[in-house]
């Protein structure tokens, strides 16, 4: 099945650099079959670390969703919405869709995998669910 990136401008002032946990919250809220969909990823929102774990919104702050193109309809809700994120306010803007780009190298600041706590473990989880997915790499 074919994925893209959904990104929708956001606004506010900051949110904590860790809010991935209440990103979930914020947007399942909405919509509430995000909530435990395997197929649909959520990016961290991006922003300018501004001190005591904080991150300052700016003009290309970007909330990103990885789905099916399917999926793309009942993401759309969100427009105009305002997201309470761990007590602070953010306001959803309209969306941009974008193909993905194939790249040779992968980064993630954060992966979480169940019952990857330790890092052998960790390692082969991450090989098992690439296997999962028909992904050849390392």
């Amino acid at each position: 099945m074919p994925k893209v990136d959904v990104q929708f401008r956001v606004s506010g002032r900051e949110i904590p650099v860790d809010h991935g946990y209440h990103l979930l919250g914020a947007v399942s809220r909405i919509i509430p079959s995000l909530h435990g969909n395997g197929e649909i990823g959520i990016h961290s929102i991006n922003g300018r670390f501004s001190g005591n774990r904080m991150l300052a919104l700016t003009n290309s702050s970007r909330l990103t969703f990885r789905v099916p193109v399917e999926a793309i309809g009942p993401l759309l809700v969100l427009a105009g919405k305002i997201l309470d994120i761990g007590g602070y306010t953010v306001r959803v803007g309209t969306p941009d869709v974008r193909a993905l780009v194939p790249a040779a190298r992968l980064y993630s600041r954060l992966v979480v995998i169940k019952g990857g706590t330790e890092p052998a473990d960790f390692l082969e989880a991450v090989r098992r669910k690439l296997r999962e997915m028909e992904i050849q790499g390392e």
